[in-house]
């Protein structure tokens, strides 16, 4: 029966014009096909009449420069026309990719003041056929494209860059198209996607990387992805809303919508470990985008502090943190020290930190190159405090970044008076007798072929000790321009080992950090850092402590920044970074329901304010619906969660997830292997066994070695390889797979409080399915689940 009457005409005339783009696109593919063709074949003849030619200047030719100029000029013709060749094939091979889905949408919008409705195709991307001057596709990310998304039938209007176009949508229309044939089409009053549609898109399996779906995006995610007049976006997105998707998706519109201005070495993603920064890698690539710069968090850090200092890797933070007991007073302390360091309040205390700095003499490492002295500690804090007879140029500025600026300069000056004190000195001639003899020969030939050979020893001493102080004033510099004459680490250090400067930075913010905590972090820290070995929680204050004091370089050729898992970044963090990228927009994105680290979070009520406080262009929007999991899922997550949480599942159903429970670890293995081949049989991709920690994935892989091949994941693993994955819980976060294994969801396991986000993390990774493992009695965090028959026992092992 046809939806209602005349339904039948207009899917045969969609067909029809199906039939027709399809037909104008691979028109287009061959043309393109045959003209990269003839541009090789231009540039293959180039290049033999090139290397002919060449072969001639060099047997006939008198005039090589005028040779070589002709090859030059020669080159740059062959390397523009392989460019070409490259483009034609690039653009080929997108065209090939539309042609099985060419557009998967249709808006009909007439325009004030116009008679009639305007017809509008949207797609991956736009396609222009130029024999009848129209485009037959648009891209998704055109302005009148948001009306697909967002608009709703009746008055309606979009933004252009020329301004706001208003007007009536007249119909909204979806279709699925598969292998280029029409299989279904849904007229939409609203701004929903259809959810048929929508249904069918979820219910796909997982991959081993993240796929680029943007024909189910929905308004409010379209809300984030248009979003270019605020400068700091947060989102705070349930679960399986989509976050990361978003975050390519609006990295994607803004290098369409400011094509002139953006560039994708302009953008960075920042993405929680190795694994996932290859998971979303071929989402940008798949929309027609080249791929933006992608690091971690972590891998910033790092190349900041650099190789003086060993810091902590954040698994190994994770580590202690879910393996240690919370009774083991090293627990709670570092706890304590984790609240307390990202906090907005210790931002203030690095700010005062550094305001005395420019006070005191920080800690200097003398400058010595060889075994010259050129400048002692006391001399460098004395240009540093404009106590050496230079003139100090801080007066207007007594920050210790220009303090830094006054002591490089003054040390530049006297440099030179050093080095040339030096020359004369019995130290650089007892210097040369120990130089190379390379070095020697050296000289001695540069000196021959400067004249009179009476004078050749006196010219050769004279060469070498220019070159010896030429050697001195590059690594002086290079030391100056570096900052390492002042030692880092010793002055982080100050800051917890003098009583006076720590009072003075900690004043009056006893209500956040209480003396008896103060102390016991104070020495923890110092132990740490007299091992000669930097906590991760102290890796940012740090480095943010070198940035307000250091004058390091930053990095303003980055214009957006895309932070995924915001919720595991603190507001000190983000300090340091506004500090790192100081032209960049911001767009965070997290969920602080899956914050498990205890660190304090961007996303909480004091994160969100602090957030609020830096940029006036500060947006912040929830995503509440929940797209990856099945309903059953969704609420057995929710019920571990036991926070207040409007998670809202899709209305996509599934089995309801599973409790085994074993009496012994054999058997326990047993059923995870049996479970597995299971899922195998019925045909899903991706499959999980997550553990609490790195810890237990070793103690897994005891038991589970041999029963089914599996790609064990640990922090430096590149890329998942294997249809079964055993991997730590920190690991899995932003990943999805169509099944989940936990392994040992046991009282032992999982009885704290903190542990239920970690909990609902972990099933919240599945798409389909959930199956959970417990040796002995089961967590007492399931206990609400299970009294509401959210979770079921289906067996119980001997």
């Amino acid at each position: 029966m046809e939806p209602y009457p005349g339904w039948r005409e207009e899917w045969e005339e969609e067909e029809r014009r199906l039939a027709y783009v399809t037909a104008r696109i691979r028109e287009a593919v061959l043309r393109l096909e045959e003209e990269a063709g003839q541009r090789r074949e231009d540039v293959d003849a180039l290049l033999a009449s090139l290397w002919e030619d060449v072969s001639l200047g060099i047997d006939e030719s008198t005039d090589v420069l005028e040779s070589f100029a002709d090859i030059l000029q020669q080159s740059a013709v062959v390397a523009e026309l392989e460019k070409r060749v490259h483009l034609s094939g690039e653009e080929a091979k997108s065209l090939l990719r539309l042609l099985s889905s060419p557009y998967f949408g249709r808006v009909d919008f007439r325009e004030e003041g116009s008679a009639e409705a305007e017809r509008y195709y949207i797609g991956r991307r736009s396609f222009y056929d130029a024999e009848t001057d129209a485009y037959l596709v648009l891209d998704w990310r055109a302005p009148v494209a948001g009306l697909f998304y967002e608009g709703v039938l009746g008055p309606a209007a979009y933004e252009t860059p020329a301004g706001e176009i208003r007007g009536e949508l007249t119909k909204k229309r979806q279709f699925d198209i598969r292998g280029g044939r029409l299989r279904a089409m849904f007229d939409v009053s609203g701004a929903a996607v259809t959810d048929d549609i929508l249904r069918e898109v979820l219910g796909r399996g997982a991959r081993p990387e993240m796929g680029a779906i943007v024909e189910t995006i929905q308004a409010e995610q379209n809300s984030v992805i248009r979003d270019d007049r605020h400068d700091l976006v947060v989102v705070q997105g349930v679960a399986g809303s989509g976050k990361t998707s978003v975050a390519l998706q609006r990295l994607a519109y803004l290098l369409y919508r400011h094509r002139e201005r953006a560039r994708a070495n302009q953008m960075l993603v920042l993405s929680p470990n190795p694994l996932f920064r290859e998971y979303i890698s071929s989402v940008l690539p798949e929309l027609g985008e080249e791929n933006v710069l992608q690091r971690t968090f972590f891998e910033y850090v790092v190349r900041r502090i650099g190789a003086d200092v060993e810091v902590e890797p954040p698994e190994a933070l994770y580590e202690f943190l879910l393996e240690t007991d919370p009774s083991d007073p090293r627990h709670g302390v570092r706890r304590e020290a984790l609240r307390w360091k990202g906090s907005p309040v210790f931002v203030r205390v690095l700010d005062r930190f550094a305001r005395i700095v420019a006070r005191i003499a920080p800690p200097f490492r003398p400058i010595r190159v060889r075994d010259f002295l050129l400048f002692s500690p006391e001399e460098l804090a004395a240009l540093y405090l404009g106590r050496d007879g230079e003139p100090a140029r801080t007066a207007s500025d007594p920050s210790p970044r220009a303090r830094l600026y006054a002591l490089t300069e003054g040390a530049r000056r006297k440099l030179e008076r050093k080095l040339a004190k030096l020359r004369t000195s019995p130290e650089l001639e007892d210097a040369l007798h120990h130089l190379s003899r390379t070095r020697l020969q050296r000289a001695y030939l540069k000196a021959r072929r400067r004249g009179d050979p009476t004078t050749l020893e006196t010219r050769m001493q004279e060469i070498l000790k220019d070159d010896l102080l030429d050697e001195i004033r590059r690594e002086v510099e290079s030391v100056l321009e570096r900052r390492s004459f002042l030692d880092w680490a010793a002055l982080y250090r100050l800051l917890y080992a003098a009583d006076d400067i720590w009072r003075a930075a900690t004043a009056g913010l006893e209500d956040a950090f209480p003396p008896s905590a103060q102390a016991a972090v104070r020495e923890a820290t110092l132990r740490a850092l007299d091992r000669g070995r930097m906590t991760f929680e102290d890796a940012v204050p740090y480095v943010y402590l070198r940035e307000l004091v250091g004058d390091f370089p930053r990095e303003s050729g980055v214009h957006f920044v895309v932070v995924d898992e915001a919720q595991d970044y603190t507001p000190l963090d983000f300090a340091w970074l506004s500090r790192l990228f100081p032209r960049a927009n911001f767009t965070l994105l997290g969920d602080l329901a899956q914050e498990i680290s205890g660190l304090p979070s961007l996303l909480d009520e004091e994160g969100f304010a602090f957030l609020a406080a830096q940029r006036t262009g500060f947006r912040a929007l929830c995503l509440r619906r929940s797209y990856r999991s099945t309903r059953e899922i969704a609420r057995l997550a929710q019920d571990v969660l036991a926070e207040p949480l409007s998670l809202v599942p899709f209305a996509r159903s599934g089995e309801i997830p599973r409790l085994h429970l074993f009496e012994r670890r054999e058997d326990l293995a047993e059923g995870i292997a049996a479970a597995v081949q299971r899922a195998l049989r019925r045909g899903y991709g991706l499959v999980a066994v997550l553990c609490r920690s790195q810890w237990e994935c070793d103690e897994a892989e005891a038991f589970l070695k041999g029963k089914f091949p599996y790609q064990r994941v640990r922090h430096d693993t590149p890329s998942l390889r294997e249809r079964v994955v055993l991997m730590p819980s920190y690991l899995a976060k932003g990943i999805e797979f169509d099944v989940v294994f936990l392994y040992d969801v046991s009282r032992e396991r999982y009885r704290e409080d903190r542990d239920r986000r970690l909990l609902y993390t972990l099933l919240m990774r599945a798409k389909h399915d959930v199956e959970l493992f417990a040796l002995g009695t089961p967590s007492p965090l399931l206990a609400a689940a299970l009294a509401r028959g959210h979770v079921r026992v289906v067996s119980r092992g001997e």
